[in-house]
């Protein structure tokens, strides 16, 4: 419990050092559904309905929205993910007691919340509930092949029925659980009887199978819910190989290397001398091999050519308590270790440099410490590993070997949390001090709407607003991420009159434009609040009907990230389209005034054969006549890049001696 308890208050505090959600859409999806759920919805996100079929965390998480703002809620939710998978310990500590004396055994519990696994405790994720579940049913399960016990079984395969009820990606976690008792089956000297242990789990883990398959022949790939997409996944076996040894290799790297090693090393001594050992290995081993193979058929689907060590990470809480147990027994001899290690390099070789370091922050970790030689720093972990046991007295070795583990461990971590942090907070930084912009100054249900660009703010500033009843789709090819969520896509009519489908606009009085292109204005509209980055709220009459669209020149800087993601700042300049545009609606002819305040240098503004100087550092005024109904006015502007780019101030529209702010 002190392991737990100083683990738990570690990680809540790191994560309020994580300003912002940064896994897409993951975490988004799950704060808004169970944000639904909160507020009795049920399972959906602006009105559409999220078929979730794995909904255990949402229900969890839907009590941190109940009775708080969403800035609290999600800093109770961070703490709520923190306490959740440093619960790793608990069953991490119910194997271990089984194999070594406490404090041993305490290593184990230690190193089970240390690793890069942990960053996710910062993140809202299915993985922060199911990485316990998943690990108490192989703990639990380890007992029932040690003990031979029908009762453990039975206990192993409800857990991995929470851990799929949590998390849909573990449903072959019931097969594994099947595969270990079967395996313990195989290899007990009285089969019969240890068939008539395990029969109940075992009948149980076939049946459950036997449903799901009955269920996917009968509704389809429907059934999967938000995995719906999986049914049509056709790897090749070229791709299906490469993928999985990705995967094998981020498993050996998350855990550290060192007890990968040390489990391959001790496996012949311990299959033959240490029964209660060889019970560990009976549920390891299944559950490496199905979650390796399992991720690397899915990534090979999609074609993805970087791992994803959260798809692995379930099995190792056993292999660090296989590492105590192996090196306290004196299970693992130099020549061994030293065979295991030389392996366990060679394939390291072909650990590619980290491609989504989101995905993949053991391995971006391992390479801030040693760069591209995973292979060395495997081979001199090894070699510093035969001397302590060749030095040392086995409780003594076991202790500086994992000593080694840990220190690896730590570096990982210290890199992944440190990159981590970083770019939440460069993300928090684009944002107003009060992130609850959106509902503070909207006062009701509010339509985002947007026309050339999907704001990569939105994302963040939908995650802290209540009020964002749907999206408006631009029905132009546009840019950014595709939408999540219930979303229409909206239009014009000649009048301007706004359109959407179905009833996306029913019973709503205010509009967002958050598009970083565009400012626009509606008849009768009323501004509710401006903010540079995050653009528009506007209240409307019950039929709105647009003005104007502005196109502005130059976008808004954004952060640059690396393909990686490893590397990520902040332009100072972005490039300019080389155009100003006005979409108008108008009812009668007018007058279009724009106001510029000049830049560093002079440029200038054309239309047709008028130009206009905008000189620099000083007030430039151009007015142009404009006809009645839809009109499109593009004024050529000529410079490439906002460094040093003149600014437009203002833009209204003159006509029968009224005017009206167009921004």
């Amino acid at each position: 419990m002190a392991v737990f308890g100083i683990a738990a208050l570690a990680y809540v505090l790191i994560g309020l050092l994580q300003r912002v959600p940064l896994i897409t859409p993951d975490e988004y999806t799950y704060a808004k559904v169970s944000q639904s759920l909160a507020d009795g919805r049920g399972l959906s996100w602006r009105g559409a309905a999220e078929p979730f079929r794995a909904p255990l965390y949402l229900y969890v998480l839907a009590a941190c929205w109940k009775t708080m703002s969403l800035a609290a809620g999600y800093t109770a939710a961070k703490a709520l993910g923190a306490v959740l998978l440093c619960s790793v310990v608990v069953p991490t500590w119910i194997a271990a007691r089984e194999l070594l004396p406490a404090r041993t055994a305490l290593i184990a519990c230690v190193l089970a919340v240390t690793g890069t696994w942990m960053t996710t405790s910062a993140a809202l994720v299915t993985e922060n509930l199911a990485m316990p579940l998943a690990a108490g049913a192989l703990s639990v399960t380890f007992l029932a092949t040690l003990r031979g016990s029908r009762r453990a079984g039975v206990a192993g395969l409800a857990l991995a029925v929470g851990a799929v009820a949590a998390r849909a990606q573990l449903a072959p976690l019931v097969g594994v659980i099947a595969a270990s008792l079967l395996l313990d089956v195989a290899v007990a000297a009285d089969r019969r009887g240890r068939l008539r242990t395990h029969a109940p789990a075992i009948a149980g883990a076939a049946a459950l199978g036997a449903i799901g398959a009955g269920v996917l022949l009968v509704s389809g790939s429907s059934s999967m819910g938000t995995y719906s997409g999986l049914s049509g996944l056709r790897p090749s076996l070229g791709g299906f190989a490469g993928a999985a040894g990705r995967q094998w290799l981020a498993l050996c790297v998350m855990v550290g290397i060192v007890p990968v090693v040390v489990a391959l090393a001790g496996l012949p001594r311990a299959w033959r001398a240490a029964p209660d050992v060889r019970a560990l290995y009976l549920v390891c081993a299944p559950a490496t091999l199905v979650f390796v193979a399992q991720s690397g058929w899915y990534l090979a689907g999609i074609d993805a050519s970087w791992s994803i060590q959260r798809y692995v990470e379930y099995p190792v809480p056993l292999l660090l308590v296989g590492m105590a147990a192996l090196l306290d027994r004196a299970l693992v001899s130099v020549r061994a270790i030293l065979a295991a290690g030389a392996a366990v390099s060679l394939s390291l070789v072909a650990l590619p440099e980290a491609r989504r370091v989101i995905e993949e922050r053991a391995a971006y970790g391992l390479q801030e410490i040693v760069g591209p030689h995973a292979w060395a720093l495997t081979l001199g972990l090894a070699l510093v590993a035969a001397l302590a046991l060749r030095r040392l007295g086995p409780p003594r070795a076991a202790l500086a070997i994992a000593g080694l583990a840990t220190l690896t461990l730590l570096a990982q971590s210290i890199a992944g949390w440190h990159w981590q942090i970083g770019l939440s907070r460069l993300f928090r930084e684009q944002y107003p001090a009060d992130i609850a912009w959106i509902d503070h100054h909207g006062d009701g249900p509010v339509a985002r709407v947007f026309v050339y660009a999907n704001s990569p703010l939105f994302d963040n500033a939908e995650f802290f607003s209540r009020e964002v009843a749907t999206v408006l789709r631009s029905p132009l090819h546009w840019r950014g991420r595709a939408i999540v969520g219930g979303s229409c896509e909206w239009s014009t009519s000649s009048d301007g009159a706004l359109q959407a489908d179905g009833a996306c606009l029913g019973g709503i009085r205010r509009i967002w434009n958050d598009d970083p292109l565009v400012r626009m204005s509606f008849y009768g509209g009323r501004l509710l609040a401006r903010d540079p980055k995050l653009g528009q709220l506007i209240a409307v009459g019950p039929r709105p009907r647009v003005r104007s669209l502005i196109v502005l020149p130059c976008n808004r800087p954004t952060p640059v990230l690396s393909p990686s993601g490893a590397d990520f700042h902040m332009p100072s300049t972005v490039e300019c389209t080389g155009s100003l545009v006005a979409r108008l609606f108008l009812d009668a002819p007018g007058r279009l005034e724009l106001v510029f305040r000049g830049g560093s240098a002079d440029h200038a503004a054309s239309l047709g054969s008028r130009t206009w100087m905008l000189r620099a550092r000083r007030i430039a005024r151009v007015a142009l006549p404009v006809g009645p109904g839809a009109t499109t006015t593009s004024i050529s502007t000529d410079w490439a890049t906002s460094a040093g780019a003149p600014q437009l101030l203002g833009a209204k529209l003159v006509s029968q001696a009224a005017s009206a702010d167009l921004l």
